[in-house]
């Protein structure tokens, strides 16, 4: 078939993965903007022309050039406040762009709403539809409810919820219904709308053939788990509220659960449905849940992380997203001469900041049965090598870009990984150490956030005690020449 350039907006984001490697799939040439342009590259195929832009500030006419149509997939909840504005902004300018440009279809991806949507969220959603239909090109607005897929924040938060508690306090609204979407459905619809110009710029309700409350569905999700959960919607417990405990309870991006929450305020149903030419979506929850490995295996290993990244992530178990902790210092010495050091950590050198606290925590493992404090560091790096309590699960040394990713052996509710990166930067390098992890149930929660500050300060003090060894390496060199 002849291929046609489609341009795909949001699609570092889990749906748009799926949306682009359906695309790649049907045999079409594809363009990827996402804001985070390494996020981009960690998620998708070599074979896809990537592009990083704010669709704020940044030039869009030379990202539309030779598009046919284009995937709208963004929002900006994860932003916090102000969301709706940033929306609104990046819709206004895109249409802008849009009305000096060949493209002749957008499909816009919107949110089920009701007639008067008294949330923040909905509305922005249904002025973004508006926002870009003023651009004079067809648009087909898309209006669906919880998407079943992997890294889809409502469904997520539920999964989180189910696998914590055996009895869930929901907020008052979780009374109210909708009909939960299977990703499969959507991506059917996608692909059959590009395909039918006689449906441009129709405005569609997206939504599953069951109708379920949304503690019904934090019910299924639990039975798909091999939980039993009573979810119970207390009159006293207002969203906004339950929005703000989530992160005790859950890794998915609070920013986003509490612009969702708005939206419990009524039933959510399809009152415009899809053209009977188009696919209809059929496939239950149950169904729509037992798929979700198949989805998630289809996430390409990356060193980068993004949300239920596989390097990262080896079980189902494991919360999607992971929580993260970053320190980085500068250095005047090059990134070979700062590598050199940074990657001598452990074995007898230790971890030149707080060794005293390693030790303890290899005393702790000792205690629960684990390997303790171990002490033995390779001759040489190489993946699969152990490092004390440590594995190696990736390095790569190239001029200027430097990293090793090690994954934590001790006993620990979770799954956790330090990665090590050196870089050059202005006139010397940077170090930057990052923790990852993956929280089993709440008590991973529980071991993260009070050791939060603890690791913090020895990340932070780990970092600039790398720099200092290798500047006096540096300087006693410089000396003796």
């Amino acid at each position: 078939m002849t291929q046609k350039r489609l341009l795909v907006i949001g699609a570092s984001g889990t749906i748009g993965t799926f949306v682009v490697g359906q695309l790649l799939g049907a045999g079409y040439a594809v363009r990827a903007l996402a804001r985070d342009g390494q996020r981009l590259r960690a998620r998708l195929p070599n074979d896809v022309e990537l592009a990083s832009a704010d669709l704020c500030c940044d030039p869009l006419a030379p990202l539309l050039a030779d598009v046919d149509q284009v995937i709208y997939l963004v929002h900006a909840m994860a932003d916090g406040a102000g969301y709706a504005g940033r929306e609104a902004q990046a819709a206004s300018r895109l249409a802008t762009a849009l009305k000096a440009s060949s493209v002749r279809h957008l499909i816009y991806l919107g949110a089920l709403s009701p007639p008067a949507p008294r949330s923040r969220h909905l509305q922005s959603r249904l002025a973004t539809g508006q926002l870009l239909r003023a651009s004079g090109v067809a648009v087909s607005e898309l209006r669906a409810a919880v998407v079943i897929g992997p890294g889809s924040v409502p469904l997520e938060l539920m999964r989180d919820v189910a696998g914590h508690l055996p009895l869930a306090p929901l907020p008052w609204g979780a009374r109210h219904r909708s009909a939960p979407l299977a990703l499969a459905d959507l991506l059917a619809v996608i692909s059959a709308l590009i395909k039918t110009p006689e449906h441009w710029g129709l405005t569609a309700d997206l939504a599953g053939p069951e109708i379920l409350s949304y503690a019904q569905q934090l019910e299924a999700v639990a039975h798909s788990q091999g939980r039993r959960l009573r979810a119970l919607p207390l009159p006293l417990l207002p969203g906004w509220l339950f929005g703000w405990l989530t992160p005790l309870f859950s890794t998915a991006p609070a920013p986003v659960i509490r612009a969702l929450l708005g939206g419990l305020g009524s039933d959510l149903l399809a009152r415009q449905p899809l053209p009977p030419e188009l696919p209809q979506p059929t496939t239950p929850l149950t169904i729509a849940l037992a798929a979700l490995p198949q989805w998630q295996a289809q996430l390409p290993a990356s060193t980068i992380p993004y949300p239920g990244n596989p390097c990262y992530r080896d079980s189902d178990r494991l919360a999607f997203y992971g929580l993260q902790l970053t320190a980085s210092s500068h250095s005047c010495v090059s990134s070979a001469q700062l590598w050199a050091v940074a990657s001598s950590l452990g074995g007898e050198q230790g971890y030149f900041w707080g060794d005293g606290l390693w030790t303890l925590r290899g005393w702790l493992d000792q205690l629960l049965g684990g390997i303790g404090n171990r002490r033995q560091r390779p001759a040489q790096l190489s993946v699969g090598a152990r490092l004390d309590a440590w594995t190696v699960v990736a390095l790569t040394e190239q001029p200027g870009h430097y990293q090793l990713l090690l994954r934590f052996a001790m006993k620990a509710p979770g799954l956790g990984h330090l990665q090590l990166q050196v870089s050059d930067q202005g006139d010397g390098s940077q170090l930057q150490l990052r923790a990852v992890w993956h929280p089993l149930g709440w008590k991973g929660l529980l071991y993260w956030w009070p050791l939060w500050p603890v690791h913090k300060l020895l990340f932070i003090g780990m970092s600039r005690a790398i720099c200092r060894r290798a500047e006096q390496l540096a300087g006693a060199v410089n000396g003796q020449g």
